[in-house]
């Protein structure tokens, strides 16, 4: 082989891996992009039912709020009427009290008498149950039945309300103002066993495995929502060049995050009724159970599709498309000598969202940082953009111009002519032509219309043109 047959081959040879790399890493980083993405979507979806197990399970405020609207719920009041009326007669024997308070002639009438009181219990357990004094015993005793539970599954050494090996939560003392309310005899009411009406919560057997899901709930909580900010965050460091466009990708995936967790309450709380309606009479008040323990469930979902159209719609101002480029460059003015509006709308923006609180999560400390991140950042980052591809300020106040895509396109064909224009169309001599063509290359590059690098690219051309 020869040297001229060396030193043509080689070079290719040495080429080959250079020009594939810049491709093989975009197509690298795209990929990398579109799975943080959906893997990220995923994670916000995770997080939602992560946050609201947490809350709704070990927060004792939000228990016993929950329990408060179950019991205002008229379907429930009737279940739980029906329970109490059914925990009296079962650990009293009403037909015997009554029996033994007839002469003997009437005793025969102590059954029909027993069923009649019986209506009359449970129709005044319902009316019972409707009364602020009742309500407030029930609300007491969630409150203190769930204490007990976290003090169980997190193991505070105060298992206040643990009978023998279990939690429970405990309506006897309602029972016995209901029996007190129908009018049954003092006697009658000494003989309702004082875990009469006892629901059991947990077992000891269910105490580690209850401990190991409060303690990952508990971790899972912060974590989870941690992990969804910086995965978008790193989905949008990744779309280097079109990252207006990775923002509200970002903003969609939230949206796409609360809609799945409210399509998956909804498959889910069908599933959970069919399994705990043990008779079609019940369905409606476990159907009304899931709706209210499922409340900060939706609640939390809105909260974060609330939470994704600002960062969409931050994308789009901030986007290649027409309508943005054209708004851009008549926001030109006010980027230029009125940057306090911008701003200002943005913080306005953000007040308004706190003040009209279209979900409650709107007036959390978490959700107006990221509001303000969001909106006041756009903003910023808005505004630099708008200056950038609107560098002519006087242009730009007179109502602005051609856009800087526009701009750069004509500019660098005028570059390539200026450049590559033989030397019979030069007016003047060699020097000359140089000259005002390296000029022309300085005013290109003054303007915007070319980097540095490639100034001085075009400019080594020029200068190798017919010697130094």
């Amino acid at each position: 082989m020869t040297d001229e047959t060396k030193q043509t081959e080689i070079p290719k040879t040495a080429k080959t891996p250079a020009a594939a790399a810049p491709a093989s890493a975009g197509t690298g980083r795209r990929v990398a992009y579109w799975v943080v993405l959906v893997l990220t979507t995923v994670l916000a979806t995770v997080a939602i039912f992560a946050v609201w197990a947490n809350r709704q399970l070990l927060n004792t405020d939000n228990w016993t709020e929950t329990s408060t609207k179950l019991l205002q719920n008229q379907a429930i009041r009737d279940q739980t009427s029906t329970y109490l009326t059914d925990q009296l007669y079962a650990n009293v024997d009403v037909q015997g009290e009554i029996q033994g308070f007839l002469p003997t002639a009437l005793q025969p009438l102590a059954a029909p008498a027993a069923g009649a009181v019986r209506n009359v219990v449970d129709d005044v357990a319902g009316k019972a149950l409707e009364n602020p004094t009742v309500q407030t015993a029930w609300a007491d005793a969630n409150r203190a039945a769930h204490q007990g539970l976290v003090n169980v599954i997190e193991d505070k050494g105060t298992y206040t309300t643990i009978n023998g090996n279990t939690v429970d939560l405990d309506l006897t003392p309602i029972l016995v103002s209901i029996a007190a309310r129908v009018g049954l005899p003092q006697a009658v009411q000494s003989k309702i066993p004082p875990d009469a009406a006892k629901v059991q919560i947990l077992k000891s057997d269910q105490l580690s495995t209850a401990q190991s899901v409060a303690k990952g709930l508990k971790a899972s909580d912060w974590f989870l929502r941690v992990l969804v900010i910086l995965g978008f965050g790193l989905a949008i460091w990744l779309a280097r060049g079109r990252r207006a466009q990775a923002l509200m990708a970002s903003g969609i995936g939230l949206v796409v995050a609360g809609l799945a967790a409210l399509i998956i309450r909804s498959i889910a709380g069908g599933t959970v009724v069919d399994d705990l309606s043990t008779t079609e009479a019940v369905q409606p008040a476990v159907t009304a159970a899931w709706n209210i323990g499922t409340e900060l469930l939706t609640t939390l979902a809105w909260s974060t599709i609330f939470v994704g159209i600002p960062a969409i719609i931050v994308g789009m101002l901030l986007g290649p498309y027409e309508w943005a480029t054209a708004l851009r460059a008549r926001m030109a003015g006010l980027a230029y000598d009125r940057p306090e509006f911008l701003y200002g709308g943005a913080v306005l923006i953000v007040l308004f969202l706190i003040i009209w609180e279209p979900v409650p999560a709107t007036r959390r400390l978490l959700t107006i940082l990221v509001f303000l991140a969001v909106i006041v950042g756009g903003a910023y980052a808005l505004r630099k953009q708008i200056l950038e591809e609107n560098p002519d300020r006087e242009l730009a106040l007179a109502g602005g111009g051609p856009s800087l895509k526009d701009r750069a396109s004509g500019a660098a064909a005028s570059a390539k002519t200026a450049v590559s224009r033989p030397p019979a169309e030069a007016s003047g001599s060699e020097v000359t032509d140089k000259m005002a063509r390296l000029e022309r290359l300085v005013a290109l590059r003054d303007g915007g219309a070319l980097s540095d690098t490639e100034f001085e690219a075009e400019k080594a051309k020029l200068m190798d043109e017919g010697g130094a």
